[in-house]
């Protein structure tokens, strides 16, 4: 019960501080889904956040919901809980009506909110999202934001529309502050990676090395299938229907 009281305290209020080094957003372009490299963010300099908007982005659902934490060991705990994207964390509100952090990952196994299955990668450190389950192993997706470009922009006072408080003009690259002038946005890149997760919860990068170590006992007829239905790895419908393959050997 201690350690179910732990893993839902408060690491800071880190949806204003650590936002900061991940570059906040006024403006964006945004799709919705699971997109390779096609969903762009324009992040205005000097921007003020706080918005509805950047919520919409930040995180996976439209609002908080009702979550059921699964633990390693012991009773499950339950609470209203958003999967941040942005900074690849469990959001839930605290008493104050703080947005805080969960903590003490390494207690977590899964959180499940409504439908969604979000599995923790101790290793990693990340939560990846269930896409399909083959009882053996489990397909999973991580989405970041990478810069991707910079451009100039146009007037200053012609970007800002928003209502909150706080204003950035630098962002972080490999540990180090970066500074941009005000007529400059940054365009952010969601990537997504997918990931393989074992009966052990171990989880492996969706490469070709990995799929064969985890069925090795099957090396010669998944090359064959990977090669006779040209398997994009990328691509979300080619690795369903690899591991439905798979799983499906004797």
């Amino acid at each position: 019960m201690e350690n179910k009281k732990e893993a839902l305290s408060a690491a800071g209020n880190c949806f204003g501080l650590k936002i900061l080094s991940l570059l906040l957003i006024c403006f964006f372009c945004l799709s919705k889904g699971f997109a390779q490299d096609t969903e762009r963010i324009k992040v205005k300099v000097g921007g003020k956040i706080g918005s509805h908007d950047f919520k919409d982005v930040a995180y996976r659902f439209p609002a908080f919901q009702e979550a059921v934490i699964q633990y390693n060991s012991g009773s499950p705990a339950k609470g209203n809980l958003n999967y941040n994207q942005l900074l690849g964390e469990m959001h839930f509100i605290g008493p104050k009506g703080d947005t805080l952090a969960l903590d003490n990952l390494y207690l977590v196994k899964l959180v499940a909110i409504g439908d969604s299955k979000f599995y923790y990668d101790p290793e990693n450190k990340s939560f990846g999202e269930l896409i399909a389950d083959y009882n053996t192993v489990k397909l999973l997706i991580t989405q970041k934001f990478k810069t991707s470009d910079k451009a100039s922009g146009v007037a200053y006072d012609q970007y800002s529309n928003a209502s909150a408080t706080t204003n950035y003009g630098s962002y972080a690259v490999n540990g180090q502050i970066k500074h941009l002038n005000i007529n400059e946005y940054l365009v952010l890149a969601k990537r997504a990676s997918y990931y393989v997760a074992d009966q052990n919860n171990q989880f492996f990068l969706a490469t070709k090395a990995n799929i064969l170590k985890i069925f090795s006992k099957h090396k010669p007829a998944v090359e064959r299938f990977m090669k006779d239905n040209r398997v994009d790895l990328q691509k979300e419908e080619d690795l369903k229907k690899l591991l439905a393959f798979c799983t499906q050997l004797p």
